[in-house]
C-alpha cells in the first residue's frame, strides 16, 4: 500500500510535506496538523478596451 505525501502545518506556521505514514504520525504527536487544501485563485478580471484621454486626434475648424 503507497503512502501519498501530506502537507502539515507546524505550530508556528510552517508548512512541512510529511513523505511516510510514521513521519505524519510522529509530526501530529508534536503538533502539527493537516493542511487545509488549497483552493485556485480567481482567475483576475478581463482587460477592457477603454479609450485613455489623451487619444484622440485634435480636430481643427
Amino acid at each position: 500500500m503507497a503512502f501519498t505525501p501530506v502537507r502539515m502545518v507546524a505550530p508556528d506556521g510552517r508548512e512541512y510535506t510529511a513523505g511516510s505514514a510514521t513521519e505524519r504520525e510522529q509530526l501530529r504527536a508534536q503538533g502539527y496538523r493537516i493542511a487545509p487544501a488549497r483552493t485556485a485563485p480567481k482567475p483576475a478580471p478581463k482587460a477592457v478596451d477603454r479609450p485613455v484621454l489623451g487619444d484622440k486626434k485634435p480636430t481643427s475648424k
